[in-house]
């Protein structure tokens, strides 16, 4: 399980799907397409007029382009292969202008008349899937992706991540993971969101041992992604290793990468988890002296939780004391009692006993009555201490005791 307040699974920070970087594909692409002439099928007068069409792009005069493609449209009739041409070179002017549910209508039409040569036709398939994903239509982007796919020779890394991505954004994410690792082991260097988002895949599939292997490979290869060492201690958590999950926590600490105060606290919690008590209390009383761990009434008492288990009193009734007093809660005075009580130190300990039982909420008000009506005794106030076992005999659980007391007091009357 996972250990108090430290953050699970829920929290890992892991990267969703993102058309941005097709949109940026998409438009490097078709910035740079050629409404050039398609062979020798085209007509003179069409030849022509594309070949100015295209000056009118280069020159950046896109809207003059559109117009003049939609005139040659309109002239080549139903002349199957320019009119294929033609709305080839429209769908990538349209595009370039950012107009994709246009440019789609455009391929889609010039698709559908199969005049094109293969390699004409499989690039527009190819930019095609891509509009169709950045128009948040990723079934049709899957469905011209795959048809581009039964005819590509050696399909290259981004083919694969495209795959990847329509695959993730239906959700059908075993379908997408392959494609994904197909994507990173083309590649010469794959960047990290590719691998960031083939971890997303395997967290959505529940696939924690892959999502581990695959943090480990992330963390070999970007040495300096500290959020990789985080998500890979995440991880090990929800796997219930926690043992795993301290020594990569305990391995960024010692590097000096570990200084925001939260990630301080967890590395603590984690060494109270798995029963290190003392180098809890280390860590945490240096963040504190250094400034890095707030000196509030929760980290003190944290850090005298840690004291008290690592069986160093001293520290530790240092430690719960400074928590008692900036605290509203009555359990940290309590707990400073029963310290005191070991030690004998009665006055300290009614102090902390009257202090826990003023403030709401104590959960065993029956044994602070009882501790404090035995602190009292030892002090000599027997009619104060009297009056505290009354009260404990109040409660069912302090009863007893609170009885034999009683009896006792009236025994040396």
């Amino acid at each position: 399980m996972t250990p108090p307040g430290y953050p699970a699974i829920g929290s890992l920070p892991c990267r969703r799907w993102t058309c941005a970087w097709l949109l940026a594909l998409v438009l490097l692409i078709l910035q740079h397409a050629s409404l050039a002439n398609q062979g020798g099928k085209l007509s003179p007068q069409t030849y022509q007029r594309l070949n100015t069409i295209h000056g009118l792009v280069d020159a950046g005069k896109t809207t003059e382009a559109i117009k003049s493609l939609q005139e040659l449209l309109a002239a080549v009739g139903q002349r199957r292969y320019e009119r294929a041409v033609v709305l080839q070179n429209l769908g990538h002017a349209r595009a370039s202008r950012e107009e994709y549910q246009a440019a789609i209508e455009a391929f889609d039409e010039s698709l559908s008349l199969g005049e094109l040569p293969q390699n004409a036709e499989q690039q527009m398939r190819y930019n095609l899937s891509q509009l169709y994903l950045v128009t948040d239509s990723p079934a049709r982007a899957v469905t011209v992706l795959e048809a581009w796919f039964e005819l590509a020779d050696s399909p290259p890394a981004d083919a694969w991540l495209l795959l990847g991505h329509t695959h993730g954004e239906l959700g059908d994410y075993r379908q997408a993971v392959p494609a994904m690792q197909r994507a990173i082991e083309l590649a010469d260097s794959p960047p990290a969101d590719w691998y960031e988002n083939l971890l997303a895949m395997h967290y959505e599939l529940h696939s924690y041992r892959d999502c581990a292997a695959l943090l480990r490979q992330m963390i070999r290869l970007f040495p300096d992604r500290d959020d990789y060492w985080q998500q890979l201690t995440g991880i090990y958590m929800t796997m219930e290793q926690p043992a795993r999950a301290l020594a990569v926590m305990e391995l960024v600490w010692r590097a000096g990468r570990l200084t925001a105060e939260a990630d301080l606290i967890q590395l603590a919690r984690l060494y109270l988890y798995e029963e290190i008590p003392y180098k809890a209390a280390r860590l945490l009383e240096d963040a504190m002296q250094a400034g890095r761990i707030t000196e509030n009434a929760d980290n003190r008492t944290l850090l005298a939780t840690a004291w008290a288990l690592a069986r160093e009193r001293d520290q530790a009734i240092r430690s719960y004391h400074l928590a008692a007093q900036a605290s509203t809660r009555a359990d940290v005075d309590f707990t400073l009692a029963q310290l005191y009580l070991e030690d004998e130190r009665w006055t300290e300990a009614t102090r902390a006993l009257e202090t826990a039982l003023a403030k709401p909420g104590l959960k065993t008000p029956g044994t602070a009555w009882l501790l404090l009506g035995i602190a009292r005794y030892e002090l000599g106030s027997v009619d104060a201490a009297r009056d505290a076992f009354t009260k404990a005999s109040g409660f069912t659980r302090s009863r007893k005791s609170a009885h034999q007391w009683l009896s006792h007091l009236e025994q040396q009357s």
